[in-house]
């Protein structure tokens, strides 16, 4: 269910992105709308018990903890309390860091362009 969501919110923009035609500050609106939607998933009690509750059925009863320990080397160690924090919040997180970390250095761009546009 997690996938899903964000996969809707994810899909508009590569179709755009493989698009022939490309409109740079175009792209850079759709991928921060991307993030902001993802962010607001990702801090959203209600929407995020709601997935929460969906993966349960999926898993047909209760997700359990994973074992924490102190000194984890191999493995993501979340410090968290609850397994919903294990699931989604790293996975959303992903997301929105690819996003950022992809588009970084096409909002510079876009935003020089723009002060030359305006500058004329």
């Amino acid at each position: 269910m997690v996938l899903i969501k964000v996969l809707q919110v994810t899909k508009p923009l590569s179709v755009q992105l493989q698009g022939v035609s490309q409109d740079l500050s175009r792209v850079m609106t759709s991928v921060n709308d991307c993030t902001d939607l993802l962010t607001r998933y990702r801090n959203d009690k209600a929407d995020f018990a709601l997935l929460f509750s969906a993966a349960e059925e999926i898993h047909h009863g209760e997700i359990q903890m994973p074992c924490i320990v102190a000194r984890q080397t191999q493995r993501v160690n979340v410090p968290t309390k609850t397994p919903q924090s294990i699931i989604v919040v790293p996975f959303i997180d992903t997301c929105i860091g690819q996003l950022t970390e992809q588009f970084t250095e096409h909002h510079a761009i876009s935003q020089s362009f723009c002060m030359v546009c305006v500058s004329k």
